[in-house]
């Protein structure tokens, strides 16, 4: 009995010292922490807060082996990671229990999650970059961002709640009844970015995408083109619908009636290669009867268009309304820009309105018509 009472005491004992040995390195760790890892934690802490945002409180944290193999970084890099959060109310300790997502959220930034379709899709990464760094400086909040599978975002939609994020800015490029239905149901603020969904008293940050459309007609007519066309190089989602609808209503105002040439693509991979091998087959059997013509995006088709030769590119009036300037290369005649900076300046501005308890309201960001060549704007 007496042997059993003193080893067991004896084991007692050392876990304690151990413990608290722990607890002291944990304690230090930024004052003796080597300058060469210092990056490396800090950047582990930031990615490390970004996935605990997602964790219910109270959720205890997976093993260190665990973590270490998720995240491939040496046990030290991880440790003082953790304490970086455990100092910033994130994360509490339990002796012998392990580390554990606060239940306080008084303790816990505010948190934002930013939701858009996994496409490669050149403008919506530069949105991400963007939006992420404007967060990253304002640091008023913890900011996320997932990309979803357009054909499972229901599922996903179905489990936000306000554990997961305070404020939700969804880019949404498909719309449907039940997508409708759940977010009218959701408890957490949303914030409509750029898509053709409106909602009763919904949050909305427009980028007027139908004035793309509006604005390449215009340019059209004013230069003399009456035989013309729209062609669809992106996949025909909400966005892209505004644009083509503003571009056909225009011209159908003024009494021409363009042709529409639809590439059918139904998603963002390789969409540029899609429409470049769909346009070369589709003019093999049909002529080029139009002068003017806006592309939702220019590059499949100029590229079609330089295989056939200079001469043959002149001939037409092209307007590029992805938004974007195009390589170079292959210039069009005019390109319907958007505003980056004014439309990701209302975005936070509206999401920190939001997490002062003011309203986000519907804000509108203009495109901006630039007929200059690429190179003339660029060295401007």
């Amino acid at each position: 009995f007496f042997f059993f009472f003193f080893f067991f005491f004896f084991l007692y004992r050392i876990d304690n010292v151990v413990q608290k040995r722990y607890n002291e390195f944990l304690e230090s760790g930024e004052k003796n922490m080597p300058k060469n890892i210092r990056s490396d934690v800090l950047k582990l802490a930031e990615k490390l807060m970004q996935d605990f945002l997602f964790y219910a409180g109270g959720k205890r944290l997976p093993s260190y082996r665990m973590l270490l193999r998720r995240y491939d970084c040496s046990r030290q890099t991880l440790t003082l990671a953790l304490q970086e959060l455990k100092q910033k109310g994130i994360l509490r300790t339990e002796i012998r229990s392990g580390m554990f997502i606060r239940e306080d959220s008084k303790v816990r930034q505010k948190r934002v999650l930013f939701l858009r379709v996994d496409w490669p899709c050149p403008h919506a990464e530069l949105f991400s970059r963007r939006i992420r760094a404007e967060f990253r400086k304002r640091n008023f909040c913890a900011y996320s961002e997932i990309r979803y599978d357009s054909e499972n975002l229901n599922v996903f939609l179905r489990s936000l709640d306000s554990s997961i994020a305070d404020v939700l800015v969804l880019w949404l490029e498909k719309g449907d009844v039940e997508k409708v239905s759940i977010l009218a149901h959701l408890d957490v603020p949303v914030v409509f970015f750029d898509s053709g969904m409106m909602l009763y008293n919904a949050d909305i940050l427009d980028l007027q995408q139908e004035m793309f459309g509006m604005m390449a007609a215009e340019y059209l007519l004013k230069k003399g083109h009456r035989k013309t066309a729209v062609i669809v190089t992106e996949p025909f989602g909400l966005t892209c619908r505004k644009k083509v609808t503003g571009f056909l209503n225009y011209m159908r105002v003024n009494g021409v009636e363009p042709r529409l040439i639809d590439c059918q693509l139904r998603n963002g991979e390789a969409s540029e290669a899609q429409a470049e091998d769909f346009l070369e087959e589709y003019f093999q059997n049909n002529p080029f009867d139009f002068s003017g013509c806006f592309v939702t995006n220019s590059i499949p088709l100029m590229r079609l268009l330089k295989k056939k030769g200079d001469c043959f590119e002149k001939k037409f009036c092209i307007v590029n309304g992805s938004g974007l300037l195009n390589p170079a290369l292959l210039d069009p005649s005019a390109n319907i820009l958007f505003d980056i900076d004014s439309a990701v300046v209302a975005l936070v501005d509206g999401v920190e309105a939001i997490l002062r308890g003011e309203p986000f309201g519907w804000r509108s960001i203009p495109p901006k018509l630039v007929i200059k060549s690429i190179e003339d704007t660029r060295k401007e």
